[in-house]
């Protein structure tokens, strides 16, 4: 195709030339006649030597084949395509880093939020652990308190429901020389709680003012039964020997006294041992034959 194009424009080039050359070729021809052989071999160098500069003056038109200039046209598009791809990619470039720029701040501005957060937290924090603290120290002594007065309740219902078993009475008889000396015990539940698996052992001896020593034969032991509340039970004890005529003599003149001690055992409703250790004695030198009351001994009265 561009041979072609070249021989098209060489051919025009030449039929522009031909009128011009056709026109100097008369004048040429006259001047051959008058001037001699030497001029005109001059004047054709000198006109040889104008030609070309003539001949470059006259205008060319150069025709482009169709299909090149579709190209150079695509060509031109895809590149102005480019151009402008590039410039909606830079925009788009500096829109991002700005946007980037703006979220960097937003994200410092975040960062210093969450800072003053976290320092607001932490203090919140401590004083949180510090308020839970007092609080746990006070649902400490709350809770002690609670137990306090839990274990106080506990210990006021048990003193206020146990049993409360104790001597009622002591009667002595037989105060006589050549006989035993016997008293009747009257035992009590003053509770209101039965006293169970109740047993006493009791002893009568007839021993001086000054006596320390009272000891319980514990073979002695009456049979274990339960004391319902209010309840009542007696039980009868006889002194070992009988009673001399110098121990009666002593009873009389205020050296020695008759004495009635022992010891009452029994389990209350909270399954706790109770026990109570008694005392009783005449208190005059009158010893009657029947039916005298014992009263309690200034000490050996002990109950739990």
């Amino acid at each position: 195709m561009r041979s072609l194009a070249t021989a098209t424009a060489v051919a025009i080039i030449a039929a522009a030339l031909s009128p011009i050359s056709s026109a100097q070729s008369p004048e040429r021809a006259g001047e051959t006649q008058s001037r001699p052989p030497v001029e005109r071999e001059g004047e054709r160098d000198a006109h040889q030597s104008e030609q070309p500069a003539r001949s470059l003056s006259l205008p060319v038109r150069i025709i482009e084949d169709p299909v090149e200039a579709e190209r150079a046209e695509e060509r031109a598009q895809r590149t102005e395509q480019h151009e402008a791809d590039d410039l909606v990619a830079q925009q788009r470039a500096a829109i991002a880093a700005e946007r980037a720029a703006d979220a960097a701040n937003d994200q410092v501005n975040i960062a210093w939020v969450q800072t003053v957060l976290a320092g607001v937290g932490t203090v919140a924090l401590f004083w949180t652990l510090l308020l839970t603290r007092r609080s746990v120290k006070e649902a400490g002594r709350s809770a002690d308190a609670a137990a306090a007065a839990v274990q106080a309740a506990d210990r006021t219902a048990e003193k206020q429901l146990r049993a409360y078993v104790g001597i009622e009475r002591i009667t002595i008889y037989n105060v006589v020389a050549g006989r035993q000396p016997t008293v009747e015990i009257e035992i009590t539940n003053f509770g209101q709680t039965p006293a169970r698996r109740l047993t006493a052992w009791t002893e009568i001896e007839v021993l001086a003012f000054n006596e320390v020593n009272f000891l319980v034969n514990d073979t002695k032991e009456s049979p274990r039964q339960t004391l319902q509340p209010t309840a009542k039970i007696t039980i009868e004890s006889k002194k070992d020997d009988t009673l001399t005529k110098t121990e009666l003599e002593n009873i009389s003149s205020n050296f020695q006294k008759t004495y009635c001690f022992g010891r009452i055992q029994y389990w209350d409703v909270f399954d706790v041992e109770r026990n109570v250790i008694f005392r009783h004695e005449t208190i005059n030198n009158s010893a009657p034959v029947t039916g005298r009351s014992m009263p309690l001994s200034a000490e050996g009265n002990e109950a739990d």
